[in-house]
């Protein structure tokens, strides 16, 4: 009797503390994903709307421009501005007034040529002219291009490709450039991002883009760049190893404005600072670079000269 009264006990005694242990965590728990909510204040400067003037000009096409307007986030304003009065102005002297054609996008028929300045403003009822300007420069041609099929190894054992090319520095300015590789396969064309960059003057740049300047070949009338590729394809047989497929490509070398290439690097860091890399990224932002008075945006172009296709094979 005695021994199963103790064990009663013995067993109310357990009940009663993992019943406690168990209030005692739900309390917690409780505790932990509740939350209480209040008004935080904060000292909001309201922004004024300015408007905003983009334009890229490439040589060989026709102008066209964006106007819109750049307004806080609180208001609902429309992007695009329909209603202004924008001019083209070609070295200086004024061409025409650009027609509307929808959503703030203003056009001429007028086709942009190399080694010229371009000048585009607008004027938006309550703003001050907005303007923009850009040279777009002579167009560069490039010689002795050669494909390299096996340019080196990457970190998984696979060979990737390659290219050179050699092209003629102005020694009277300071240039800017730009290559583009577009991959073919069959009527789908995409642009292929460099790999194991090796150029010093690519380097130099301190960015994975294959846009640079002449700094430091600024005394050289000519250079020679390699540019390495990868197309996102492996394969392997028996000949060649582990390697990266092969497929016709178009090579693209650009010449810039100095408006485009300034854009194009301060966007990289831009977008760097906008989206980090987790863990090693950046949290520093960038503002984005912008040519254009009295409001934002950018107005910059290039011109070009670009490859028949390329067909390289193993």
């Amino acid at each position: 009797m005695k021994s199963s009264l103790l064990k009663a006990t013995l067993f109310i005694q357990l009940y009663m503390r993992n019943t406690i242990i168990i209030l005692i965590f739900i309390l917690l728990i409780s505790i932990l994903f509740s939350s209480c909510q209040s008004e935080v204040k904060t000292d909001y400067v309201p922004f004024c709307p300015k408007p905003v003037l983009n334009s890229f000009i490439v040589a060989g096409s026709p102008i066209s421009a964006h106007i819109s307007l750049a307004v806080g986030f609180e208001e609902n304003l429309p992007i695009s501005y329909d209603s202004a009065i924008v001019s083209l102005f070609i070295d200086d002297i004024f061409t025409c007034n650009m027609t509307l054609k929808a959503d703030g996008v203003y056009e001429t028929e007028i086709i942009a040529n190399e080694n010229t300045k371009y000048t585009i403003t607008a004027d938006l009822l309550g703003f001050e002219r907005v303007s923009g300007s850009t040279h777009i420069p002579a167009i560069t041609e490039i010689y002795d291009f050669q494909h390299i099929n096996v340019a080196g190894i990457d970190n998984e054992g696979y060979s990737y490709p390659g290219i050179k090319f050699t092209f003629k520095n102005d020694l009277s300015q300071r240039n800017y450039y730009d290559s583009r590789i577009y991959m073919r396969e069959s009527e789908l064309i995409s642009f292929i991002n460099p790999v194991y960059i090796s150029d010093s003057v690519l380097l130099n740049e301190g960015t994975p883009l294959t846009i640079f300047s002449d700094k430091i070949i600024q005394n050289i009338p000519e250079y020679r760049m390699q540019l390495n590729y990868t197309t996102g394809i492996t394969g392997y047989n028996n000949f060649i190893g582990s390697h990266t497929e092969l497929f016709p490509f178009i090579f693209e070398f650009r010449s810039l404005s100095e408006e485009f290439y300034n854009y194009t690097k301060q966007l990289y860091l831009y977008e760097t600072g906008r989206f980090p890399e987790f863990g090693i990224g950046s949290n520093i932002t960038y503002p984005m670079y912008s040519n254009v008075e009295n409001g934002y945006g950018i107005v910059a172009g290039y011109s070009f000269c670009i490859t028949d296709t390329i067909r390289p094979s193993y």
